[in-house]
């Protein structure tokens, strides 16, 4: 889950329900400074609400880079959602043993 509020997860086509078992990313490259992959990104459509909606997977490229003691804290998602390209920034941070995710600004 790469969203504050649960909306979206990252997968794999291999997966069943975005919220249960969303499946698994393939990584074509991964180095010291930069991964490369791609799956899918689950995104719930809220309907009727976000709480009781479906997940619907859509193909993702992913790139996660900017290592910090060997932990890329930079996640860039790449997708095409309702005919729009998106491209979605991620920043991670480590507080109190969780990891979280956060919007990193539109250039």
């Amino acid at each position: 889950m790469y969203t504050g509020d649960g909306s979206g997860v990252l997968g794999g086509f291999d997966g069943v329900d975005g919220r249960k078992r969303p499946g698994h990313l393939k990584w074509r490259k991964w180095g010291r400074t930069q991964a490369l992959g791609s799956g899918a990104v689950w995104l719930d459509d809220c309907t009727p609400d976000c709480a009781d909606g479906t997940f619907h997977p859509y193909p993702v490229r992913v790139v996660a880079f900017r290592p910090v003691k060997r932990h890329f804290t930079r996640l860039t998602l790449i997708y095409t959602y309702h005919g729009k390209r998106e491209i979605d920034r991620r920043g991670i941070s480590r507080a109190h043993g969780y990891w979280d995710y956060y919007i990193v600004g539109h250039p």
